[in-house]
């Protein structure tokens, strides 16, 4: 499978005013393949931005190389830089970067007049990339006279038709209402898969990165947490981070104290607590977390059944309604947890009245102790 983008190594310092010196990527080496969109995703501040600029060209790394199409375009070692304009790349950018005195089919061909294609050349390519984004007849607009969602399809189209085989995303959604995101992302994803360019994609949504990604790489402090797919990286979480910042997730603290093949045993100050297939560092003695997702949470009325497995008693604090499903805040020992539902059944719970939640050996994810549980 041939790699679109190869980041090695790269390395980038800012000195802030004052000589203190900050480290947004450090040391990140990543792959883009062929027809795949990896998504960066993370917090403001986490380096994501500035990968995607050094990528691009726009900002020049302390250390490290990056190749796009198998061509070295950024070498600390061999003084390579290849500029902007010369990487055969296209990006689309947080604000939509559109000329506001140029047509949209003036912006859309922009980047061909540059190459001086022939006229009728950029006509039929600006209609075909705007019928393909689903705008097309809106040629002789401005873009002040147009929708955001439809500013955000111009300028997809105009990274799109110049027919680059790699494209990078600057938060592209983020200026467009929730209803028009949703349908965007939708159509991004069906076009990536239509037209099968490659790409680096930067957000902080994590629901945009889960829809979007074949894989998710999670930044911390300039350093890649977690790169896998989307479902691994929040089904199998490798650290309290990853585990905080991708979905909504509960935590318990706790020992190991059995583990084998059949599982293991984690004493926590809620009780003991039964996990299927745990990790390898999950040793005797071990100090560890609990990942409990609140849509793997069940809740029901009563009290502590004999012998339960995995259960637990709690009192209801708060019960938010979402439309998908029904939030339950829970107390247990002055701990309180979050629970999805979409039992009906549960309606009518009110606050302080007992309960119990529980969960299935097999949905429990178990990380290593090292950030206190909130």
């Amino acid at each position: 499978m041939a790699r679109r983008i190869e980041i090695t190594g790269v390395t980038k310092r800012f000195r802030r005013a004052g000589g203190k010196t900050i480290v947004p990527v450090d040391d990140i080496s990543l792959t883009v393949d062929d027809d795949e969109l990896v998504v960066l995703l993370g917090p403001s501040g986490c380096g994501k931005t500035t990968l995607l600029r050094c990528v691009a060209g726009l900002e020049r790394p302390d250390a490290g190389e990056i190749a796009i199409d198998g061509r070295l375009v950024f070498s600390a070692s061999k003084g390579v830089f290849v500029p902007p304009e010369l990487r055969d790349l296209s990006m689309i950018f947080q604000s939509y970067a559109l000329w506001p005195h140029m047509t949209v089919a003036g912006n859309v061909g922009y980047p061909l007049e540059c190459r001086k294609l022939p006229q009728k050349e950029i006509a039929a390519r600006v209609a075909r990339a705007l019928e393909l984004v689903g705008i097309g007849g809106l040629e002789a607009q401005y873009p002040g006279r147009i929708s955001g969602g439809q500013q955000q399809r111009v300028a997809l189209a105009r990274a799109l038709v110049a027919n680059s085989t790699v494209v990078l995303f600057d938060e592209p959604l983020s200026n467009v209402d929730a209803q028009v995101r949703s349908q965007l992302r939708f159509e991004l994803k069906r076009m990536q898969r239509q037209i099968g360019f490659s790409g680096l994609y930067v957000t902080h949504d994590q629901a945009e990165a889960m829809e979007l990604g074949h894989r998710v790489a999670v930044l911390e402090s300039g350093r890649i947490a977690a790169l896998d797919t989307p479902r691994r990286v929040y089904e199998a979480p490798p650290s309290h981070y990853v585990a905080n910042f991708v979905g909504v997730s509960n935590f318990i603290e706790g020992v190991v104290g059995v583990a084998d093949g059949a599982g293991a045993r984690v004493e926590t100050a809620l009780g003991a607590f039964h996990v299927a297939a745990p990790p390898a560092f999950c040793t005797p003695g071990a100090k560890v977390q609990l990942v409990l997702r609140p849509e793997k949470i069940t809740l029901a009325r009563g009290s502590l059944p004999d012998a339960a497995r995995n259960t637990v008693p709690v009192v209801i604090e708060a019960q938010l309604f979402s439309g998908a499903h029904t939030e339950y805040v829970v107390s247990a020992t002055g701990r309180t947890f979050r629970i999805w539902s979409h039992d009906e059944a549960l309606r009518d719970m009110a606050e302080g009245e007992a309960a119990v939640m529980s969960i299935a050996p097999a949905a429990l994810r178990v990380i290593p102790a090292g950030a206190a549980a909130p």
